[in-house]
């Protein structure tokens, strides 16, 4: 989907970083919307975005407790907390 047109872009990008702020202040309902370290950011979205590809790819046979556990760390790293090196 990327490099269609920078509208499509600059769209999908924007709706990642909804979508993991999102799931951020469900972790933490005290998370601060645009505060996620860009590259964590990047990683677990994408990632994410993966997991759910290949799901469905494969007809979704896993059961759905099974991919949330897959995923779960990835949604981790949206709430890491920044400047821990």
């Amino acid at each position: 989907m990327s490099g269609i047109d920078p509208h499509v872009d600059e769209l999908f990008e924007r709706s990642m970083a909804s979508f993991a702020d999102l799931i951020a202040g469900t972790l933490v309902p005290t998370h601060v919307p645009g505060s996620i370290e860009p590259l964590c950011r990047a990683g677990a979205m994408h990632g994410l975005l993966a997991v759910a590809r290949d799901w469905v790819a494969r007809g979704c046979d896993e059961p759905v407790v099974r991919v949330v556990r897959t995923v779960e760390p990835l949604c981790r790293m949206l709430v890491s907390r920044a400047g821990d090196d």
